[in-house]
């Protein structure tokens, strides 16, 4: 008797460890939307200012930051669903995967699948093995991915229009450049 109340036990210890990597792992690309937003609505405001400024002052600063806050505008949009080249499809998917739970015929077919893959400890850890994997490869990192080229490009675009600015402002920039 005891020896099965430790056994479920452990399992229910498992079960909650790989829980809490499968949610961490959510989280975390949940955070990555987050991120995503902010920097859409930041780097499209700073690209229509820059692009209306540019109409009234040719200079290399509009210019440049305009384009680059564009560039970040369009990879902070693709952040939010990466392309398909990104999310490969035709990994396995688990028995936790919404379009392999929408293939079952009915609820109860379903239910069975369930009742097989909690019945067998071996299983339900490939289970969840393979939801985690394929949200961490095919889900989070393209995600994270972009938000770090999105980051630079923002970060850069940004660094180079305020030198550039300042070697106006202070005249070091030939009038021949813009």
């Amino acid at each position: 008797m005891n020896q099965m109340v430790a056994e479920k036990r452990l399992r229910q210890a498992d079960i909650m460890l790989l829980e809490g990597v499968l949610q961490r792992t959510h989280g975390y690309a949940q955070q990555l939307d987050s991120y995503a937003n902010i920097m859409i609505a930041l780097s499209s405001a700073v690209f229509i200012f820059s692009f209306s400024e540019l109409q009234e002052d040719h200079s290399l600063f509009w210019l440049f930051l305009g384009t680059t806050m564009g560039v970040a505008t369009i990879l902070s949009l693709l952040l939010v669903r990466p392309p398909r080249a990104l999310r490969k499809r035709g990994q396995i998917e688990s028995a936790m995967y919404s379009r392999r739970i929408v293939a079952f015929g009915s609820p109860e077919a379903y239910r069975a699948e369930l009742a097989r893959v909690l019945g067998s400890g071996d299983e339900m850890l490939t289970q969840y093995s393979r939801e985690i994997y394929n949200l961490t490869r095919y889900y989070y990192l393209p995600k994270k991915f972009l938000f770090r080229w999105a980051k630079v490009v923002l970060m850069t675009g940004m660094s180079v229009s305020l030198l550039l600015f300042l070697f106006d402002y202070l005249g070091w920039l030939p009038s021949a450049v813009y």
